[in-house]
């Protein structure tokens, strides 16, 4: 990896002080700055002014309804839609685990076996 030099260091100083450097360019900043305190002193410096202006910014609550007007303007009915159809299938899969164990009881009551199982069913009564 060849080293930068401090000017190429100061074209790229306000994106490194602001954490905005990845990569091969990233680490050779930081292999210059091991060997250069002018420029180390100087990123020093800069990442704590972009740090200060990050408080210097009040924070602010969206106005109360504004999630829902966001929300209609980009046709979030979608979502609802999704739930309903999650809901009818599965009220489906209930309904055919339903028929399908009433079916089942019956041909057990009637004496039918499921084709090919090869085991009898049989009733016992349950004693405490």
């Amino acid at each position: 990896m060849n080293s930068l030099s401090c000017a190429d260091v100061a074209e790229v100083v306000e994106e490194f002080a602001l954490e905005a450097l990845t990569g091969d360019v990233r680490a050779r900043v930081l292999d210059h700055l091991e060997h250069c305190p002018f420029c180390r002193t100087l990123i020093e410096d800069l990442s704590g002014t972009a740090d200060q202006l990050l408080t210097l910014y009040p924070a602010a609550e969206p106005p109360l309804g504004f999630e829902s007007r966001v929300m209609s303007r980009i046709g979030a009915t979608q979502p609802r839609r999704r739930r309903l159809a999650a809901s009818v299938a599965a009220a489906m899969v209930v309904a055919v685990l339903a028929a399908g164990t009433l079916i089942v009881g019956r041909h057990a009551v009637e004496g039918v076996h499921p084709a090919g199982s090869g085991h009898e069913l049989r009733g016992v009564q349950l004693v405490a």
